[in-house]
């Protein structure tokens, strides 16, 4: 038998006895820690996958903008000549949602420069992936061509239409 039971089956006779002892008292006690240590420490093994969990989604949410940001790389050096390209307006969105308002701030202003006065610009093509990383008002624009035609499964905004957003968001 366990020490644990043993102390459970004297709590038990404990309860039917008219007067305590202390060592009643202290057994009493001592399971009450016993069960109140077990609970720290799965509260702590809880708390500890949380945290292990939101670095592994913020390493693969910073994974996806390197990758989106190299995809846009490419672009540039292929049709850098046809279109105009920025490649940094998947890293102004995730400092956008990361809160660094900042370098967000930053990087639209140093794309729209490039962009405002292209001819042909480039398109940021929102897709369900993606709503992780944007904030509630694109989430609901995307919803709402959902909803109109549920087909629809991205939704093109331009670059520079995204960019004037995230400004325009970042100095409010």
């Amino acid at each position: 038998m366990s020490l644990v039971d043993e102390i459970v089956r004297y709590r038990g006779s404990i309860t039917d006895t008219q007067q305590f002892a202390m060592c009643d008292v202290l057994v009493v006690k001592l399971e009450f820690l016993h069960k109140s240590k077990e609970n720290k420490s799965q509260k702590s093994a809880i708390s500890q996958t949380v945290q292990d969990t939101s670095d592994l989604v913020e390493l693969l949410q910073r994974s996806a903008i390197e990758h989106l940001t190299t995809y846009r790389q490419f672009e540039v050096r292929d049709f850098g000549s046809a279109i105009t390209v920025v490649f940094t307006d998947f890293q102004a969105l995730y400092a956008y949602k990361r809160g660094d308002y900042q370098q967000c701030l930053q990087l639209c202003t140093q794309n729209l420069h490039a962009l405002l006065y292209a001819v042909r610009r480039c398109s940021v093509s929102i897709c369900p992936a993606f709503i992780p990383l944007l904030d509630d008002d694109i989430v609901s624009l995307f919803s709402l061509a959902l909803v109109i035609n549920p087909k629809f499964d991205i939704l093109p905004i331009s670059q520079l239409t995204l960019l004037l957003y995230l400004l325009t968001q970042c100095v409010n």
